[in-house]
């Protein structure tokens, strides 16, 4: 059941919790995923804290909440060439895995791509899956 969980763009205050799902998606899934562990740990700066501490105009992290705990994430990068800036690309999608079978993971994508389509310049969304990923390709 996901009546309960809360679905929008992460903000400052929501970085600590993305560093701690960041890491646990990379250290349990690194496999799926093209950040090893390690190197998001001893980078300084994780891959979309840029995003989140900036509140960019086109690309986001969305969370999935439950009871105000992030439990999920999805990014949506937009292209910045001229031709190609009308394709953004789904990147970093993670549910915890206890939490997994209640359709967070499709209730998180439906609320990136809808919050990504509000931009009017984007008209293509990309997500690439890795080939051992059965719940992805699934989803």
């Amino acid at each position: 059941m996901t009546s309960n969980i809360v679905y929008r763009k992460l903000i400052p205050s929501d970085v600590e919790a993305y560093h701690q799902i960041r890491l646990d998606c990379l250290k349990k899934y690194a496999e799926y995923f093209g950040t090893l562990y390690e190197e998001e740990l001893n980078s300084g700066s994780f891959k979309f804290d840029r995003i989140i501490l900036e509140n960019c105009a086109t690309d986001f992290i969305m969370g999935a909440f439950m009871n105000q705990a992030l439990i999920g994430i999805c990014g949506l990068i937009q292209e910045r060439r001229q031709k190609t800036k009308h394709i953004g690309e789904l990147s970093g999608m993670y549910v915890m895995p206890e939490f997994s079978g209640r359709s967070i993971g499709s209730g998180l994508l439906k609320s990136t791509i809808k919050t990504a389509f509000k931009n009017q310049d984007l008209e293509q969304i990309v997500l690439a899956v890795a080939a051992k990923n059965r719940i992805a390709q699934r989803l």
